[in-house]
């Protein structure tokens, strides 16, 4: 039996409070409207309330969504800490009024390069949860692959996954949505043309531009043949040798029927159209495209590009949904129809040839009225030696000349971290992506009103770290971010593994004497206390 002192207050009594107990099927991101009060709507409110009381043992956790109450229990579990002796856990008297500051908060991982086990996207929603990210980008087919098991085209797990085990069912996607509703996660996926399409070209050649005068069976089989070339990751990025033919109307017969069964597979008010990388090699040299263009008057590749993503976008609303897109079409000055997202990547540090910056992208394009999303911070496929989760983390997308601060509100809705799979597979994509990711997901939740908390290294190194440390204890394989050890656990040899902890354990109050300014409390990566 464990002896307690008698001025000891305990936590007897835990109340959750929803306002809205008709929640939305799933969890979407509100993409038309936004104030600057508020990243939420009614429906897909994220914020939440927690109140700590030490008069009467009692916890108050409130909020008007379910999603926003799965954001305030990942808070409330992150509040407990042990004490000195490991013999108790400890939770502080605190307020806390939180809410996310961008509503876009993303991770876009990639299976096409590699395959990802069910198992490894599982254990990323739970680190996505952890962080309070709520979007994952789904990057579905590549030149090297397309993984996809489909009921109407079963050739394309067939011929363009890399084997009858690297492809993902209809009841694996299901049930990846089906935990990322879970823990108040949207899942979108990517349909990525024109370029790109290798592993297209080996199911529906007869879609696929002829290059150089080859003929299109002809350049279907050598895209065959150039898989053996497309498996080593240093050269997959330089072949663009196979692109989708915009002037055939076979081609939007089967990318809608594709779109079409994807759509009824995902849940989300928005589809990944790709559109990034387009060569215009290929087109130049096909004779049939260059009838289409002049019979069209089409003087110019871009014009042809135009084309085939107002083709897109045409379909995507059929379905009732949206686009995203890469920003490359904008680059080449090809009209992007509203409603558009457009995803910024590009960066000075990114590129050799281009000396511009993000936010140079991010300026022309608000000088359009277009939604952003910015990713050329949060390439975490990109590793350096040393702390680099602080470039991540110093990355802010309002970060901008310009424009005010309801203009950016307005038009940059957040952010996504983008995890290529070139060199990762499920050997290293949990370490390579935590905990540098939770350095991007704290800049897209947090307000940081404090700048204190905020822009001191030490501090925001010591939080990181203890969140790390967390993330352990939670059996997730985070990566460490600088040399120490864990306190109370480590991953092995039982993933989490306290010492001298009651079987039972026993929640205590305690009052802070030096009282932290309960309006500012906003990280989603709360203190560990030592």
């Amino acid at each position: 039996m464990m002896m307690m002192n008698d001025d000891r207050k305990f936590l007897n009594k835990i109340e959750i409070h929803i306002d809205r107990i008709d929640c939305d099927q799933y969890p979407e991101f509100v993409d038309d409207t936004i104030t600057t009060t508020n990243a939420s709507s009614t429906n897909h409110d994220e914020s939440y309330e927690i109140k700590v009381e030490a008069e009467n043992g009692k916890c108050r956790i409130a909020s008007k969504t379910i999603w926003g109450m799965i954001r305030a229990l990942e808070t409330f579990s992150q509040l407990f800490y042990m004490d000195k002796q490991n013999c108790m856990i400890v939770i502080d008297v605190v307020q806390v009024w939180d809410r996310p500051r961008f509503r876009y908060r993303s991770i876009m991982i990639d299976t096409a390069r590699h395959y990802l086990p069910l198992w490894i996207i599982l254990q990323n929603l739970d680190a996505m949860a952890y962080n309070k990210l709520n979007i994952l980008h789904w990057h579905i087919n590549d030149d090297q692959s397309f993984p996809f098991k489909s009921d109407l085209f079963p050739n394309i797990s067939r011929l363009a996954s890399y084997s009858n085990r690297h492809v993902y069912t209809k009841h694996d996607i299901q049930n990846i949505i089906k935990q990322a509703r879970i823990r108040g996660i949207q899942v979108i996926v990517e349909l990525n043309t024109p370029a790109h399409g290798h592993s297209l070209a080996k199911v529906f050649p007869a879609i696929m531009s002829g290059c150089n005068n080859i003929p299109v069976a002809a350049a279907a089989a050598a895209a065959a043949a150039a898989m053996e070339t497309l498996n080593n990751p240093s050269s997959s990025q330089k072949i663009h040798s196979n692109i989708i033919n915009p002037s055939c109307e076979l081609t939007y017969e089967i990318l809608e029927q594709i779109l079409n069964e994807m759509h009824h597979l995902f849940p989300s008010n928005r589809i990944h159209l790709g559109m990034d990388d387009v060569s215009y090699e290929c087109w130049s040299n096909d004779p049939n495209i260059r009838q289409f263009m002049g019979a069209n008057r089409m003087h110019s590749f871009e014009k042809l590009e135009q084309y085939h993503l107002e083709r897109m976008i045409n379909i995507t609303t059929k379905l009732k949904s949206k686009p995203i897109i890469w920003q490359d079409p904008f680059d080449k000055d090809i009209p992007i129809p509203a409603g558009t997202i457009v995803q910024v990547w590009k960066d000075h540090r990114l590129l050799d040839d281009d000396p511009r910056d993000w936010q140079f992208h991010v300026q022309k394009l608000l000088r359009f009225n277009h939604t952003v999303i910015l990713s050329s911070c949060y390439f975490l496929n990109l590793i350096q030696y040393g702390q680099d989760w602080k470039q991540i983390y110093d990355c802010d997308p309002h970060d901008f000349d310009g424009f005010d601060e309801q203009q950016k509100q307005k038009y940059v809705i957040g952010g996504e971290a983008c995890i290529w799979g070139e060199y990762i597979d499920q050997t290293n994509f949990m370490s390579r992506t935590w905990p540098r990711a939770s350095a991007m997901a704290e800049r897209l939740w947090s307000h940081m009103n404090d700048n204190s908390n905020y822009d001191d290294d030490v501090i925001v190194h010591h939080r990181l770290d203890g969140h790390r440390c967390r993330m352990l204890a939670r059996g997730l394989p985070a990566q460490p971010i600088s040399t120490g050890f864990c306190e109370h656990f480590d991953i092995w040899p039982n993933l989490m593994s306290y010492s001298n902890v009651p079987a039972l354990y026993t929640i205590e109050l305690k009052e802070k004497n030096n009282e932290q300014s309960i309006s500012s409390f906003h990280s989603h990566i709360s203190r560990m206390e030592s």
